[in-house]
């Protein structure tokens, strides 16, 4: 979808990073919540990344901020193009998974989420947040989770 209206200013666009997190076969997923893009609807831990970060640090710092798991290792899996016409924001954002953390994840930002759970792949709650919904379709990220799920 090509956006028609005006130029995005600078704090309107930006780069971003999804983390797929998978544990027995189950994917972690947050409820956004009010103030947030998508409120209402469930999505991966998540968030932007800052100027000079490196895609993986910026996984590591969302995925501790958001849910209080440290994260060994990621993968990168790909990356969406994230248009919220709407609400005029562009992000490109980076598909990050892991399987490998410690902890056990829980609410670390109230203002950002209202539940947080395990989901099996097959049975994801609804409605999921539109870029969670494209990344979670991309092969990359279907063989990753599919990988992790037969362990």
């Amino acid at each position: 979808m090509k956006y028609t209206g005006p130029s995005a200013k600078p704090h309107d666009s930006g780069v971003a990073v999804g983390i797929v997190v998978i544990q027995h076969g189950k994917l972690l997923l947050m409820k956004r919540t009010g103030g947030s893009t998508g409120e209402g609807t469930w999505a991966i831990p998540g968030g932007a990344v800052d100027f000079m970060e490196d895609p993986a640090d910026a996984a590591a710092r969302e995925l501790e901020e958001e849910t209080g798991l440290k994260a060994q290792s990621f993968q990168m899996l790909g990356y969406t193009n994230d248009q919220h016409i709407k609400e005029k924001l562009h992000y490109i954002g980076f598909t990050m998974a892991t399987d490998s953390f410690t902890g056990t994840p829980k609410i670390m930002e109230p203002h950002k989420a209202t539940e947080i759970g395990w989901f099996d792949v097959n049975e994801l709650p609804s409605p999921l947040y539109r870029p969670t919904e494209i990344k979670l379709a991309d092969p990359n990220v279907l063989r990753f989770i599919k990988d992790k799920s037969q362990i």
